[in-house]
């Protein structure tokens, strides 16, 4: 048992009587003409000042027991000496100490912790009192990043990392008190002694986890509440609460359907998305494994990358989930901001086709540039697809001059390494074939090609062996060939795949069922952004064909459709707003649709502008 704070207060008004070796502290005093003093749960501190030199100290007297403080302080105290940082307080602890007359055990002399006395306002009062100031948010949030940069590589942790236990000196910088719950090397394989508040720990902590991981979560949590707070100040508001910042346990149990990142995640600032990522790593990862000079672009293992990428896939194709855009987006970014190379790239398929997110080709062409620095060819052929799509001359230069690179690259690579197993080598190669980009067309050159990548698993080069197949391209036609190459690389989640079943089943089958069928795998591609399937997605609603008619719905698929650039969309979008189906009928509208899609060659929307030209008709 422990003295009463209000026994501690007797003895510390008369120091120089009841100490052993600190009698030479005396107690600041008060306005109200007590002992300043500060208490927790397990202590109450008090302000001393050294008579003889003025230094101000903090004395630290227990209230409550913990098994191994002693040792535990002994241990910290010797780790710390040799530690030299303005982050961190010198300590003493001293046993038998302090004389106390108290009435709650028949011992009369108890241990003390002596540490320097911090002059400053807790990082939550801060915060709050400096809503209204952006500079000092920002500086507040550039220091704190700095704070744990210095203590994530340290070979020991801080234990209850929480604002409370954050001092932000009048100068701005910070100092970590209270270490009642530090890690030292001295102490590996012993049991926690506190596990901290549950606000800011890992959900998934115990008393087992104790080394000198257990600050990576906190850290990164404050990091992500203080960066956002100092963009928004707001926030703090709406989403925090007196004894924490913006987060909480609860988010921490379910983050997928945590409000505040649902609000800001993705950013348009960098640096918050980073520290968002790593935030959400860690909770399945639990500790950063190891970290570069600064701590937005710390390494996170590959197996906790891979799993985010591969949620990101999961909710894209609709794979034992049902397809959720903005979920597939925030996994993948979770992991491209990263430096996941995969996910970089199909977060620029996502921005291009406008799957979770607006249509954006800058940011599609930003991700696929990442993704091409790190060797990703698929991103390289995908850059000239969008400069192609941009319909600017010195853009379509430019995707010219890129294809003829790409090919000749994949062909250097593909000698040079003898590599036959490079499937997607083989895919991109295959497409600038058959497609006639960055040289000449060679249908039957660029079919083998592809051939070769499907066998191996390729979904892409699948779903292109299908439609050389169907199409006669570099190949005999072969519809049984191409239904089941479409098959393959539908199963695999693969929009142009399911587009190609979805089109056979409607097109070469009369049964209600095989209608249902394909207005199935259209559906499929067309909820990935696929913008051909989302076009016959809408033919099949305008005609009641595998589903009910329905004039709004095809109205809807030919936007979507023609929003992302579909000749064929824009041209049925215009049939729409002509005629008034599924939306009130608007020629400047049709016009302007019909416009678009005359500009692409398509040849209904050249005949539908001839006759607005013959027609006596308002324009």
């Amino acid at each position: 048992m422990y003295p009463l704070i209000s026994e501690y207060l007797e003895s510390i008004k008369s120091a120089e009587d009841n100490f052993k070796e600190l009698s030479y502290l005396r107690p600041i005093m008060g306005d109200d003409g007590l002992p300043v003093m500060t208490s927790g749960n397990f202590a109450v501190v008090f302000k001393m000042e050294d008579k003889e030199t003025g230094k101000i100290y903090a004395l630290k007297c227990f209230t409550r027991e913990q098994e191994g403080r002693e040792e535990a302080y002994h241990q910290i105290a010797e780790e710390l000496k040799y530690v030299d940082s303005s982050y961190l307080v010198s300590l003493r602890y001293i046993d038998k100490e302090l004389f106390v007359d108290t009435v709650q055990t028949d011992e009369t002399e108890f241990p003390v912790l002596l540490m320097d006395w911090v002059e400053g306002k807790t990082l939550d009062k801060y915060l709050r009192e400096n809503l209204d100031d952006k500079y000092a948010l920002e500086m507040l949030a550039y220091r704190f990043s700095q704070l744990a940069q210095w203590l994530i590589p340290q070979p020991f942790a801080h234990g209850d990392l929480k604002p409370d236990n954050i001092i932000v000196r009048e100068d701005g910088t910070l100092v970590l008190v209270d270490y009642d719950g530090m890690y030292v090397p001295a102490m590996k394989g012993q049991k926690a002694r506190e596990l901290g508040s549950p606000d800011f720990r890992h959900p998934l902590r115990t008393d087992n986890d104790f080394d000198e991981h257990i600050d990576d979560f906190p850290l990164i949590s404050i990091l992500l509440s203080i960066k956002a707070i100092s963009t928004n100040p707001q926030l703090l508001e709406k989403y925090g609460a007196a004894d924490r910042l913006l987060l909480s346990n609860n988010d921490y149990q379910n983050i997928s359907k945590c409000i505040l990142l649902l609000d800001l995640f993705p950013s348009e600032d960098s640096d918050f998305n980073k520290i968002c990522s790593v935030f959400t790593l860690l909770l399945s990862d639990s500790r950063l494994i190891e970290t570069q000079p600064k701590l937005y672009s710390c390494h996170i293992s590959l197996n906790c990358l891979e799993h985010y990428y591969k949620l990101g896939e999961k909710y894209k194709m609709g794979i034992d989930a049902e397809q959720n855009g903005v979920l597939s987006v925030r996994y993948y970014n979770i992991a491209a901001e990263l430096g996941f190379t995969r996910a970089q790239y199909k977060l620029g398929i996502c921005y291009r086709d406008g799957f979770g997110v607006e249509i954006d080709f800058d940011k599609a062409l930003t991700w696929f540039k990442k993704a091409a620095d790190q060797g990703d060819i698929n991103a390289v052929y995908n850059m000239g697809d969008i400069y192609e799509k941009i319909n600017n001359p010195q853009k379509e230069m430019i995707s010219r001059r890129l294809y003829a690179v790409l090919r000749a690259g994949i062909v250097l690579r593909l000698r040079v390494n003898k590599n036959k197993d490079d499937i997607n080598a083989l895919s991109v190669l295959g497409l600038c074939l058959i497609k006639g980009r960055g040289g000449e067309k060679n249908e039957d050159k660029g079919f083998q090609y592809l051939k070769q990548a499907a066998e191996k698993g390729n979904s892409n080069a699948q779903a292109y062996v299908g439609y050389c197949y169907y199409n006669g391209k570099g190949v005999n036609i072969n519809i049984q060939e191409a239904v089941k190459w479409f098959e393959l690389s539908a199963n695999q989640g693969n929009a142009l795949g399911q587009e190609g079943l979805g089109c056979y089943y409607l097109a070469t089958t009369d049964t209600d069922e095989n209608k249902k069928r394909g207005v199935y795998w259209l559906r499929r591609a067309a909820n990935q952004g696929q913008s051909n399937s989302q076009k016959h997605l809408g033919v099949c609603y305008f005609r009641g064909n595998g589903l009910n008619q329905d004039y709004d719905m095809a109205f809807h698929w030919f936007e979507q459709s023609a929003i992302r650039g579909n000749s064929g969309g824009e041209n049925n979008l215009a049939v729409c707003y002509e005629y008034g189906y599924g939306t009130i009928a608007n020629r400047d509208k049709a016009r302007y649709w019909y416009e678009k899609a005359a500009e692409k060659g398509e040849q209904n929307a050249l005949k539908a502008l001839e006759r607005f030209k013959t027609e006596d008709l308002p324009f």
